[in-house]
């Protein structure tokens, strides 16, 4: 088998970050992916076997990259200074001078050149030895063998400044969109193998922040992939406006901002689903030490409920608040309904195996 810090393939999928499985956090990084937007489930039915995450990512990412090889791959310009015997581009006149190159018959230039050894190509490339390391040794090899023909072609392993390579693609590089999106999602993959090791490990706070972005993100990502066929729309980062009626000349500038996670709604049924997700319990102890929801975050929810009741939106009136919140050490699933609304309290083990996981968000809409 392939290895990678000494970790066979399966010894990486066997990992933990925290008390979640690694195989799990693959299964939140292709939710949260571009990729299982485009392919969908047809594609990454993955919940019987996530275990085959890296596989099938490794298999998009060898199409799409055999594709551009066989045309070519998408070079650019990158400013380049070499000393010459005739000039090309722009003389740099300073340098010129300073080394005295016109006694030897040279001189110093600045030209643009293009060239296929650029950030988003060493990406690229760099992923092809990322996923070689949690791929199986068939696959592995396949990978190595396209890193190999990218260095032939004079792409490097140089570091490159990330938001280069990622940077929005214009009109004539969209060729390169499905490939760059596996790309991605397999530098995310490595990740956790990175983190882990053999260990399970608290999540430290730099990878809580990490955590709790992936599982909002995953979660809009799943609803939008099984809800938008049946025709619900999903949307992220809905602002509420607060419902004032009279207010002193600065008071909105302290006003808190009001912004949902996740908003499903189906006109057809009357359904709206204000949806709150943390990487947080979503209980604490009392001074007896008896188990309570947090306060906070049943106020944060119910003032978005009642915030964006509008007598010319009915859908606005009986919406849904729901709090999504991971857990893996029990299951919580409450409702009680307030004022016309109710709210569900419902927890994702991300310890379980993923179909349960899978069947615990397809139950969000049962919330009633």
């Amino acid at each position: 088998m392939i290895v990678a810090s000494n970790l066979t393939y399966q010894s990486l999928s066997d990992g933990f970050i925290g008390k979640i499985p690694v195989r799990n956090i693959w299964l939140l990084m292709l939710y949260a992916s571009d990729l299982y937007r485009a392919y969908g489930i047809h594609y990454f039915d993955v919940e019987e076997n996530p275990d085959d995450i890296p596989e099938l990512v490794a298999e998009v990412l060898c199409r799409s990259l055999e594709r551009r090889l066989k045309q070519s791959l998408t070079p650019s310009y990158h400013n380049t200074e070499q000393i010459l015997s005739r000039v090309r581009g722009r003389i740099d006149h300073l340098k010129t001078i300073r080394r005295q190159l016109l006694l030897q018959g040279k001189v110093a230039c600045q030209f643009e050149e293009l060239t296929q050894d650029t950030p988003r190509n060493r990406y690229i490339k760099k992923a092809c030895r990322l996923l070689a390391r949690v791929t199986k040794k068939q696959t592995a090899r396949r990978l190595l063998s396209l890193n190999k023909s990218m260095e032939r072609l004079g792409v490097s392993n140089d570091p490159f400044p990330e938001y280069k390579a990622l940077s929005p693609l214009a009109r004539h590089e969209r060729h390169d969109a499905m490939m760059l999106s596996a790309a991605r999602l397999a530098h995310n993959l490595a990740l956790p193998t990175e983190i882990t090791g053999y260990r399970a490990l608290p999540i430290a706070a730099r990878e809580e922040h990490w955590a709790r972005q992936l599982f909002e993100k995953s979660m809009a990502g799943f609803f939008y992939v099984h809800l938008t066929p049946q025709g619900w729309s999903v949307s992220r980062g809905q602002v509420i406006h607060w419902p004032v009626s009279v207010s002193s000349e600065g008071a909105d500038i302290y006003l808190p901002r009001m912004q949902t996670d996740i908003v499903l709604e189906k006109k057809e049924l009357n359904q709206r689903i204000i949806i709150d997700t943390k990487f947080t319990s979503v209980l604490t102890k009392n001074h007896h030490g008896q188990d309570r929801f947090k306060r906070e975050y049943l106020f944060q929810l119910y003032s978005y409920l009642k915030s964006q009741e509008s007598s010319k939106d009915l859908l606005s009136m009986t919406s849904k608040g729901l709090f999504l919140h991971p857990a893996v050490d029990g299951h919580i699933d409450e409702y009680f309904t307030v004022q016309n609304h109710p709210i569900r309290f419902l927890t994702v083990d991300l310890a379980a195996d993923a179909i349960s996981i899978k069947h615990t968000l397809v139950s969000v809409l049962d919330c009633p």
